[in-house]
C-alpha cells in the first residue's frame, strides 16, 4: 500500500514505492464499512474501518520520509517488510477478530513494542548505521534501545537537523526522558519558529510550570487570553486557561511572573470561583498591573450566568433583570410583530408584570406570583423570569423570601423551575435566602448544581449575591496596599 492510495496518507509521490521496491505499487481497495452511532446514524466511511490504518499509514509515511534522508534501498526494502509482517492489511473486518489495532497515540505509552520504535525511530534516522540500529531493535525487541530513541546528546543533536520532521520528532523523544536537561532544551526549542508549537504543547502537556513563562513570550501570548476580547492566540493556547486546576493556577502565580500572571487571571476569571480572591489581592498588592485590578474587580462582580441572555463577557455592563419589565411596552403588539406564538405569549405575560408591578400594591402580589407561575409554566428565560422576581419582591418582600424558598428542587425534571428560582434569589440577593441556599447545595451532591455547569453558575450567582460581595468596592488604601472594602 502507496501513501498516495488514500486520502489519509501524507502527500508523497507513490513513485517513491517503485523507486524503492523496483516494481509499481499494487493498491488494494478495502470495503470495510462506515462508522456507527448509538443512535443508528451512520457517518463516513474516514472515521470507522478506515481507521484501522491510519497507523500503518503513518508508518509508511515515516519510511518514505526515511529513504529520502537516508537513500538506502536495501534498508528501505528490508523495513518494509518487516513492517507488512507487523501490521498487515487484512481484507475484511471479520478478520481483525475483535481485535484494535495500534494508534499513533499508542507509540509513547508502549515504547519498547516494535510498531513504537518504528514508528519514533523512522523520523530519526540520519544515518545508514542508525536505521541499522533501530531495525536490529525492532526485530529483537529485547535488544538494547537504538541511541537515536534514547540517548539525550544524540537527540539534541537532532534539534538542528535539516529536515522538519528529525527535528519535531527530537522535541517529542526528549519529552519523554522527561529529565531537566532534557526540559532545557526543549525550552531553549522556543528560539526556533519551527519547533516553537511544538514544544509549547509538550511543556503543557508536561504541566513544566518553570517554562511557561517563556512559553507565552515566544508565542505571542502578552494578553489575557480571554476569547471574548477578539484577540486570537496560536493552537497550544487556545484551551490552555479552561484546563487548568485550582492548585494548578496556585503553583503558577507562585512563580511570580507578570506573563504567567495574566493566564493565571484568564484562568480564574473562566472559573468564576471566589475562592480566589485573597489570591488576586496578594498579587495585585505584590505585582500592581491593571489587569490585577481588572481580575479582582470581576471575581467581586461574581458569576454572571445572565449574561448569555444579554452581552458578551467583558462588557462593564452587566444584565440588570428590573431594565427586562421596565424595557416592556404596554401598548398592543403590531399584528406584523416578527414573533412566533409562543413569543408573542411571552410577551403578554410580561406586560401583564409590568401593569400589576406599576400599581405599587402589596394586595397584588397574589396575581403577580401567578404572572411568574404562568411565565415558568412557558418555558420562558431566567433572566425575564428574575425580572418578574424583582417585581414581586418590591411589592412584598416577606412574601416573595418565602415563595423562593420553597422553589429550590435539584431533580433534574425540575431543572427550569429552580434555575429560574436562582436567577431569581441572586437578583433580589437578600441575605435571608442563604439558609436555604446553603441547605440546598448540600442537598445537590451530584447533581448538576455541583458540576461545572451553567446551573451550577446559577447558584454560585445567587449566593455570592445573597452574601453581598459584589457590593464589595477594591481601594487602595492610604499606605498604598489594595484592599477589600465591604
Amino acid at each position: 500500500m502507496s501513501p498516495g492510495a488514500v486520502p489519509l496518507a501524507a502527500r508523497i509521490s507513490p513513485k517513491l514505492y517503485e523507486e524503492i521496491m523496483g516494481k509499481p505499487c499494487k493498491h488494494v481497495f478495502l470495503r470495510s464499512g462506515f462508522c456507527r452511532w448509538q443512535s443508528g446514524g451512520v457517518g463516513c466511511g474516514e472515521y470507522g474501518e478506515a481507521r484501522r490504518y491510519e497507523f500503518r499509514l503513518a508508518i509508511i509515511e515515516r519510511l518514505f520520509l526515511a529513504y529520502l534522508r537516508v537513500n538506502d534501498k536495501e534498508l528501505a526494502r528490508e523495513t518494509y517488510t518487516v513492517f507488512g509482517g507487523l501490521f498487515p492489511i487484512r481484507g475484511s473486518r471479520n478478520e481483525w477478530s475483535g481485535e484494535l489495532p495500534p494508534h499513533s497515540y499508542d507509540a509513547e505509552s508502549r515504547p519498547s513494542d516494535p510498531l513504537s520504535i518504528l514508528y519514533s525511530g523512522l523520523s530519526l534516522v540520519t544515518t545508514r548505521d542508525d536505521w541499522q540500529q533501530m531495525l536490529d531493535a525492532v526485530k529483537a525487541p529485547t535488544a538494547p534501545s537504538p541511541p537515536i530513541l534514547v540517548d539525550r546528546n544524540t537527540l539534541v543533536l537532532r534539534l538542528s537537523d535539516s529536515h522538519a520532521e528529525v527535528r519535531l520528532e527530537a522535541i517529542d523523544r526528549l519529552a519523554t526522558l522527561d529529565d531537566p536537561e532534557s526540559w532545557l532544551a526543549i525550552g531553549n526549542s522556543l528560539d526556533d519558529p519551527s519547533l516553537r508549537e511544538r514544544a509549547a504543547e509538550r511543556i503543557i502537556r508536561a504541566r513544566r510550570f518553570p517554562l511557561f513563562g517563556k512559553m507565552l513570550r515566544s508565542l505571542g501570548m502578552t494578553d489575557s487570553p480571554d476569547s471574548n476580547t477578539g484577540l486570537s492566540y496560536p493552537a497550544p493556547l487556545a484551551h490552555l486557561h479552561v484546563s487548568l486546576s485550582d492548585q494548578e493556577i496556585r503553583s503558577l502565580m507562585a512563580i511570580k511572573d507578570l506573563d504567567v500572571d495574566l493566564l493565571c487571571f484568564a484562568a480564574i476569571r473562566a472559573k468564576e470561583d471566589g475562592g480566589f480572591l485573597d489570591d488576586l489581592l496578594q498579587v495585585l498588592n505584590e505585582r500592581p498591573s491593571s489587569e490585577a485590578i481588572f481580575a479582582v474587580k470581576d471575581l467581586l462582580a461574581g458569576p454572571s450566568p445572565l449574561e448569555i441572555w444579554h452581552k458578551l463577557r467583558g462588557d462593564p455592563e452587566r444584565p440588570d433583570p428590573s431594565q427586562v419589565i421596565a424595557s416592556v411596552s404596554l401598548g398592543p403588539l403590531s399584528p406584523t410583530a416578527a414573533l412566533t406564538a409562543g413569543g408573542r405569549r411571552g410577551y403578554e405575560t410580561l406586560q401583564d408584570a409590568k401593569r400589576l408591578a406599576l400599581g405599587n400594591d402589596s394586595s397584588a402580589w397574589p396575581e403577580l406570583k401567578n404572572v411568574y407561575e404562568s411565565w415558568v409554566k412557558q418555558g420562558g428565560n431566567e433572566i425575564c423570569g428574575a425580572g418578574i422576581a424583582q417585581a414581586m419582591y418590591a411589592l412584598d418582600p416577606n412574601r416573595t423570601i418565602s415563595h423562593f424558598s420553597h422553589e429550590l428542587d435539584p431533580r433534574y425534571e425540575h431543572l427550569q423551575r429552580t434555575s429560574i428560582a436562582l436567577a431569581a434569589m441572586g437578583t433580589i440577593a437578600d441575605a435571608r435566602f442563604l439558609g436555604c441556599l446553603e441547605s440546598f447545595r448540600g442537598a445537590s451532591k451530584g447533581s448538576l448544581y455541583e458540576q461545572p455547569s451553567h446551573a451550577k453558575k446559577l447558584l454560585d450567582y445567587a449566593v455570592h449575591r445573597c452574601k453581598g460581595v459584589h457590593k464589595s468596592k477594591l481601594v487602595k488604601a492610604s499606605h498604598g496596599t489594595y484592599v477589600i472594602q465591604q
